[in-house]
């Protein structure tokens, strides 16, 4: 008999407060935190990802007494460590170096694990080489990925590569971006991966793609694929002296997308003494959020977000000019954002004032204005330890709630910071507007779904795909008029994308809904 399942779904509207917003998640890790201590002196997490099955992956730096290692955990979804990873919940491994760090992690379709930054082969803290390994979903290195589990790519004749943001393609290959130093300055740098560790060499001849701006120090600090297969990179690059927000988009064998911004790259300047981009997005109508820190000749540095069109101009709809500064305390910073299914922005980071850091994590509105429901006046700080607490990552989970991972302590004795906080997205089978309900079956899901809905009166529906950071992932219908009464649809879910979390959202005039639908090829 066939079984057909009710699915999460979210509300939003434009009526609906929840004070809650922005409080910590008591049922989660100890009083909606966890520390975790992985090695000898300082820990950090720098990325996570969200498995199929909920887990929680987290990867960052790991510090014993003379050297950095790769430090991993993976918790269960209330937050205690899952012991069927490396039997503890946590590994530590050295790369066989002195020194290394992993900035970006991602999950395959198959639960294997995805990490990537830099290694040094000397006695030294300076990174040598592209890192990469992949574990089986036990912690192991998986035999079949590179050289018994991890790659060491030498790219720049300097030999300082590092390795910032990673993405899986819906064919498995793997996307890894940072920088490469050659001549004394970086580039921008994006290479491609077969899943067996391989370069693909049909990625811009030799699996390699370096991209000079002003032949000055220029790093990618975060990638995303369109859905268009095109790959959006940002950064920072300078130009006369001075570091600034740099974009470039690449076609999908590598070349530079030329329709996009001057060439194919977009610079500009918030502040007038340095900008820096750590995060883009893309929101479902294909605008790109990239937002980071910015700072002015003897002042305080600022979080700053910047949206673009889809052509690289700048937005001018949000927040007036297209650009927007926070100043939260003396030294604020934002390292990770994403988009809510109501198209709210979060981002995460840290404000720090005379020395004392906290975690940090502001929304906005779609308009760019602050969003005054969440947290105080659109802020939540934290103070997790006594010294020093960084948010340096933040995703969006199944059950609508944020998860921000970082790092906790008095410095040096710093540890992997995971915190969840509730939000004001709704957890059930609601109706929508009071009188319309969405129901979508089956769940989990291959190939199709059907949405089945009933209206009371007539209203245009526009129906998209979106990730688990708000990115676009397939438009299905535009202000699609449908008139009261019963409605069925049958939705062909892309074959080429990863197994995982989605969210379909449904857009009326009046209000959203965001229905998470777990895809498993």
């Amino acid at each position: 008999m066939r079984t057909f399942i009710s699915i999460i779904l979210s509300i939003f509207t434009c009526t609906q407060l929840y004070s809650q917003a922005g409080e910590l998640d008591l049922s989660f890790g100890v009083d909606g935190f966890i520390i975790t201590e992985l090695g000898e002196s300082f820990d950090g997490i720098t990325s996570m990802a969200i498995q199929e099955d909920g887990k929680i992956v987290a990867v960052g730096y790991s510090y014993g007494a003379t050297h950095s290692d790769f430090g991993i955990a993976r918790y269960n979804i209330d937050g205690s460590l899952d012991n069927t990873f490396s039997l503890d919940g946590k590994l530590v491994f050295d790369y066989d170096t002195t020194f290394s760090i992993p900035y970006s992690v991602v999950v395959q379709a198959d639960n294997k694990i995805v990490v990537g930054g830099y290694a040094t082969l000397n006695d030294t803290s300076i990174a040598d080489c592209f890192a990469l390994a992949r574990l089986n979903s036990d912690g192991s290195l998986d035999d079949g990925f590179g050289d018994g589990g991890i790659i060491k790519l030498y790219i720049g004749t300097t030999h300082l590569d590092i390795i910032y943001s990673l993405q899986i393609q819906p064919d498995g290959k793997i996307l890894a971006a940072g920088t490469s130093y050659s001549d004394h300055h970086g580039r921008f740098v994006v290479t491609r991966f077969n899943s067996d560790g391989t370069l693909d060499n049909s990625f811009s001849g030799d699996g390699i793609t370096t991209t000079d701006i002003y032949d000055d120090t220029e790093v990618i600090f975060s990638i995303t694929r369109q859905s268009d297969g095109k790959i959006l990179a940002g950064g920072y690059t300078f130009k006369d002296g001075i570091p600034e927000y740099a974009l470039v988009r690449y076609n999908e064998n590598g070349d530079i997308d030329e329709s996009f911004g001057d060439d194919g790259i977009v610079v500009i300047s918030i502040g007038t003494d340095f900008d820096l981009i750590t995060s883009v997005i893309i929101q479902p109508d294909n605008k790109i959020i990239a937002s980071g820190y910015s700072s002015d000749f003897d002042s305080d540095t600022d979080i700053s977000i910047a949206r673009f069109n889809p052509d690289g101009s700048l937005d001018y709809s949000f927040s007036g000019d297209g650009t927007l500064r926070t100043d939260i305390a003396e030294d604020d910073h934002s390292w990770q954002s994403l988009i809510q299914p109501d198209g709210k922005i979060i981002t995460a980071g840290q404000s720090k004032q005379d020395g004392f850091a906290k975690m940090a994590i502001v929304r906005y509105n779609p308009d760019g204005s602050m969003d005054t429901t969440f947290g105080i006046e659109g802020i939540i700080e934290l103070e997790i330890d006594t010294l020093q607490s960084i948010a340096s990552s933040i995703i969006l989970g199944p059950d609508g709630k944020l998860l921000v991972g970082g790092s906790a302590g008095s410095d040096p004795d710093n540890d992997f910071c995971l915190v969840k906080i509730l939000t004001d997205i709704e957890v059930g089978i609601l109706d929508f507007n009071q009188a319309n309900q969405f129901i979508i079956y089956p769940n989990p899901t291959k190939e199709y779904v059907k949405l089945s809905f009933t209206l009371k009166q007539s209203e245009n529906i526009s129906l998209s795909l979106i990730n688990m950071d708000g990115s676009l992932v397939k438009n299905y219908m535009q202000n699609v008029s449908y008139n009261p009464g019963i409605c069925n649809e049958f939705l062909h879910l892309p074959s080429e994308i990863a197994s995982g979390i989605y969210y379909l959202l449904i857009e009326t005039e009046n209000a959203k809904v965001s229905i998470a639908i777990n895809i498993q090829h």
